[in-house]
């Protein structure tokens, strides 16, 4: 039996020969940069120069140069690069017509400690095979907006985002560079699976590119550590390792990197924990702590569950009374009086809503209708003018508007809520028959209901601890390329605020676009919002302050706004910054767990600042999600000193995955921090500049963006 069934997708490399590693201010003259390695403001070679002072060998310091010769023995060994870190072969290609499907790989060099580690996992890269020319017959607003590749050698750029398309001619904003006007022969879009698909249906040729996406990738865990492990092997079977760099070979072992379980957490104390001592990695296996137990939440009257339960236990905070105003095409009234008597008996009998007031608008145009959008907005402007405002409107929009440029379901979300009027979208999936006697589309449109018109569905049981406030941010989400301005990228920034319980308390948003050279005013600015919030709402001001992000400060930086942080709440307050970066491709897997995953609730340490935690694997909560889990790496920086233990901030991660007031459902692999600012960026990715700067005020106390 194995001795650690706990593995991680990372492979150790193993270094011989000569390992001198040679350090230099500048890269000298006659050198080619690819044979440089940059770190901080000194660079690092295995080639012997002037000027040069040698090290002591560290693979970290290298990292890039080792990775440029495993791009080359990729390519000459038959490989395609897509991006930075995928690779697949063209001979595994399955020819779809407009796309094509291609079984390869992701791939990352990982430092833990004095080692150095490629971390593989399987991908299937999808790529687009028609040009803008060859898919003329598809609606326009379904191509712009969308990020291109330009297929010509010559060109310096090659890629960017489509504007606008003049005949034969695409007018395309080059990603670093100004507009062109390109070919269109040569100018290939770049989409998601979800826009891919609605493409093949207006081509006549209709793939379900999103049902083939997981098909082909969502494997099982057992299948996908089959699967990473045979190509693991082909990279040594085809002899692309050993790598060798001047005189030093470079051999990769096929193992997977072993966990073992321990119990820092049982025993706590600062020489033990690994945020302290750095204990994480022994040379032979990474360390994982004991399984987290279950949050739990409170509900009404102090009621508590280990999930959402609303046949038991109604919102912790009640709706009595609730006025719901509907927007639909004519030829859906059946399907939205059958919806409307669901809504109301469940928001009646499970919610504790005493008044269910339902208003139904029915338009006369299709909702593909170009009019259709501004006949809502003339219809809501009428109703306003005449009649109180109403709680919440619900809208019909087809599923396919999320995917198309100028979605009016973006346009109405934000029209509405610049009214002060939440909206809760609603496509044909919400008028499907539930296989089971309860309807939980239902259940989670009625929670969203709930919290849009002031209400909470639920909150922790215990308090974070360490924790005083929470705020999940966001300083660079891009506003929509929308009108006039359509060619410039606009940034703003957010922020949700979380109380200790884990319950969102409001929403604040710069109005003004962002600036990188002003990236610190930005955050100052949502900062002051929120101490003006605690100051006026509040009998304490928050000391113990954690800010979530999902993009990684720079240290410099992250010191910048901890002064900030101290300037607002006081020069004794603390903070952390807790990033969850989503750009890594780490795999967990547990081989006597049954399905092959690693239990929801371990935590796996990297090093003294760096966990993975195991959100959707096995759970006691009821059926993971599909395919194999995907941790979140978590990474910690506290100022002015550590406050909150590597256990906390898992414990405190964990928690927060149970608060999203979109769905009942039990098991999410997100904090609602990430959640919500992701839900943000994209209804802001899809918004004018005077929308987004209407929205703010009037709903920033009800989670209208859910």
């Amino acid at each position: 039996m194995d001795e650690f069934p706990k593995k991680l997708n990372l492979f150790k490399l193993v270094f011989s020969g000569d390992k001198s590693i040679y350090k230099y201010d500048n890269i000298p003259e006659e050198c080619n940069d690819d044979e440089f390695s940059r770190k901080g403001n000194v660079y690092y070679s295995l080639k012997r120069h002037a000027g040069n002072e040698i090290v002591d060998f560290d693979p970290y310091l290298i990292r890039k140069i080792i990775d440029n010769e495993f791009k080359n023995k990729l390519k000459t060994s038959g490989y395609e690069l897509q991006g930075r870190y995928n690779a697949y072969k063209t001979s595994s290609e399955t020819d779809y017509g407009i796309f094509k499907l291609f079984e390869g790989f992701e791939y990352r060099f990982i430092p833990i400690k004095n080692d150095l580690f490629l971390s593989i996992d399987f991908k299937l890269v999808i790529k687009t095979s028609a040009s803008i020319e060859e898919l003329s017959g598809v609606s326009e607003d379904l191509l712009l907006g969308s990020s291109v590749e330009l297929k010509d050698p010559s060109l310096e750029r090659n890629k960017g985002k489509l504007i606008e398309i003049c005949n034969d001619e695409c007018i395309v904003k080059l990603y670093g560079g100004n507009r062109e006007s390109i070919s269109s022969s040569i100018v290939y879009p770049l989409c998601r699976p979800e826009r891919l698909r609605l493409i093949t249906r207006e081509t006549g040729n209709f793939v379900d590119v999103v049902g083939l996406q997981r098909r082909k990738s969502l494997f099982h865990p057992r299948r996908r550590f089959s699967k990473i492990k045979q190509i693991v092997k082909s990279l040594n079977a085809e002899n692309i390792f050993p790598l060798t760099i001047e005189n030093m070979t470079i051999e990769m072992l096929e193992e997977f990197l072993p966990i073992e379980e321990v119990g820092y957490s049982t025993e706590f104390s600062p020489e033990l924990e690994p945020y302290d001592t750095d204990t994480s990695y022994d040379g032979v296996t990474l360390k994982c702590d004991e399984k987290l137990d279950e949050p739990i939440l409170e509900f009404y009257g102090g009621d508590s569950y280990n999930k959402p339960f609303p046949t038991n236990y109604p919102p912790y905070s009640e709706v009595e009374t609730i006025s719901i105003r509907f927007y639909f095409p004519k030829e859906k009234l059946t399907d939205i009086q059958q919806l409307t008597r669901g809504l109301d008996m469940y928001l009646k009998r499970y919610y504790n809503a005493l008044n269910v007031d339902i208003d139904l608008n029915p338009l006369d145009y299709d909702a593909l209708d170009a009019r259709y959008v501004e006949e809502i907005k003339h219809s809501l402007e009428h109703y306003l003018r005449f009649n109180d405002r109403f709680e919440i409107g619900v809208v019909y929009v087809p599923e396919s508007m999320k995917y198309r440029h100028n979605s009016p379901y973006y346009t109405l979300k934000a029209h509405f809520a610049s009214l002060g009027i939440p909206t809760q979208m609603i496509t044909d999936k919400s008028f499907a028959r539930s296989p089971y006697s309860l309807n939980y589309t239902w259940f989670n449109m009625c929670t969203a209901i709930i919290a849009k018109c002031g209400g909470i569905p639920w909150v922790l049981k215990e308090r974070l601890e360490e924790t005083d406030i929470i705020i999940g941010m966001s300083s660079s989400a891009r506003l929509s390329n929308i009108g006039e301005d359509v060619h410039e990228n606009r940034y703003v920034g957010f922020a949700n605020v979380f109380n200790k319980y884990g319950r969102w308390c409001y929403f604040c948003g710069t109005a003004n676009e962002y600036d990188s050279s002003a990236a610190l005013d930005q955050i100052k600015e949502i900062l002051d919002d929120i101490e003006r919030y605690y100051s006026t709402n509040e009998y304490i001001s928050p000391k113990n302050i954690v800010i979530h992000n999902s993009k990684r400060m720079r240290y410099n930086f992250e010191r910048r706004v901890y002064e900030v942080v101290k300037e607002l709440f006081g020069n004794d307050c603390q903070c952390a910054f807790i990033t969850i970066d989503e750009s890594h491709n780490y795999r967990c897997f547990d081989l006597t767990s049954g399905d092959g995953s690693l239990s929801r609730g371990y935590f796996i340490y990297l090093n003294n600042k760096e966990i993975l935690l195991s959100t959707t694997g096995k759970s006691e909560l009821g059926k993971r999600l599909m395919g194999t889990p995907r941790a979140l790496h978590i990474i910690a920086h506290q100022y002015p000193d550590k406050f909150l233990s590597l256990e906390n901030v898992a414990k405190q991660v964990l928690a927060l995955t149970k608060l999203n007031w979109a769905s009942i459902t039990p098991v999410q692999r997100e904090p609602v921090t990430i959640n919500y600012a992701n839900r943000l960026a994209k209804i802001a990715a899809n918004i004018g500049s005077e929308d987004w700067k209407n929205v703010g005020h009037p709903l920033f106390n009800r989670p209208w963006f859910i």
